[in-house]
């Protein structure tokens, strides 16, 4: 079941405003919690849950492994996480950004309809509007075109789900994308290397 959830999240399918709880701000929330199989340390199957929570209030992701018993076996703190959105994170970004005067006005002169979509995690460095003890996400907001496979975008804008801002109402990827993010840096030595 949360491989479905995973995958909804990761896709972009989300829940509307209406269907999905009120996103508390101030308070804990679960952003992933799975229980699966797995080798104990005598080699026999072992179920273990694994849980990421955010709290606001530090700004601080907390990941829990916990054996079949409930008994702690593992606990990190973070400061940032590439974790999908959950449906109620989801739904309250992207009535917040529908919402927003700037971005509502633009959809409003769109001469098709608009779509929002997206919602992936962005991780920058400390001293950036999304660094560390963030929880920014980035939405898309498309205007659909009849008759075609394409969309246009209207803009890109970023979230913050720590604080409930937009951060950004005209994000530009390439120049601000998730640097911060391993998976995305260059290695200068690597590539000094190549040459």
């Amino acid at each position: 079941m949360h491989r479905l959830l995973f995958l909804a999240a990761f896709l972009g399918v989300s829940a509307s405003a209406q269907d999905a709880p009120a996103l508390a701000l101030d308070a804990p929330r679960v952003l992933h919690d799975a229980t699966t199989e797995l080798k104990g340390p005598d080699g026999t199957p072992t179920v273990y849950r694994f849980t990421t929570t955010f709290d606001p209030a530090t700004g601080e992701y907390l990941r829990t492994v916990r054996d079949a018993s409930g008994s702690v076996v593992r606990e990190e703190a973070l400061t940032a996480t590439l974790v999908a959105p959950t449906l109620e994170e989801d739904a309250y970004a992207r009535a917040a950004i529908e919402a927003d005067p700037e971005i509502a006005a633009l959809i409003a002169e769109a001469e098709y309809p608009v779509k929002v979509t997206g919602g992936f995690v962005l991780s920058r460095e400390e001293g950036h509007a999304c660094g560390p003890r963030t929880r920014c996400l980035q939405y898309d907001v498309l205007e659909t075109l009849p008759d075609r496979k394409t969309a246009r975008r209207v803009r890109y804008v970023v979230i913050d789900l720590r604080t409930g801002e937009i951060v950004s109402r005209n994000f530009d990827p390439d120049a601000e994308g998730n640097l911060a993010n391993p998976a995305f840096r260059v290695d200068s030595r690597l590539t000094d290397a190549a040459e």
